[in-house]
């Protein structure tokens, strides 16, 4: 018996959803910033697209200056905003950008397709 319960200390002596609370407890200091870094770029592309879709032939384009993600809404080819706010002049901070990879507001991304995989999904029995 003696061995048993040496073995039950720590997150085994408090087991299953407890463990879990307690790591995540430990855990949550550090992965804090990243979540919030991925919240607030979410929230930047949601506002730059429902803006882009009330611009006259509105786009976006996710832009880093500084090593800071932006996203940049354009009209035409014009900048007309970028959330979050770029410090000095949009265009001078766009200019080299490729406007070839802007997107649209209602635009689906086409989903990826690994290397060696079909592009069209199997017809069942296609394989006899």
């Amino acid at each position: 018996m003696g061995v048993v319960n040496r073995a039950k200390v720590g997150l085994a002596k408090i087991g299953g959803a407890a463990a879990m609370v307690e790591i995540g407890r430990q855990v949550w200091p550090m992965l804090r910033p990243a979540v919030e870094r991925g919240r607030d770029n979410a929230a930047a592309w949601r506002t730059a697209r429902a803006h882009a879709a009330r611009v006259l032939d509105g786009s976006y384009l996710d832009v880093f200056v500084a090593g800071v993600k932006h996203w940049v809404v354009w009209s035409a080819d014009e900048p007309v905003a970028a959330y979050p706010a770029i410090d000095g002049a949009l265009v001078e901070a766009v200019r080299t950008v490729d406007l070839s990879r802007r997107r649209r507001p209602g635009d689906r991304r086409r989903a990826r397709t690994r290397p060696g995989s079909r592009s069209t999904p199997a017809i069942r029995g296609d394989h006899w």
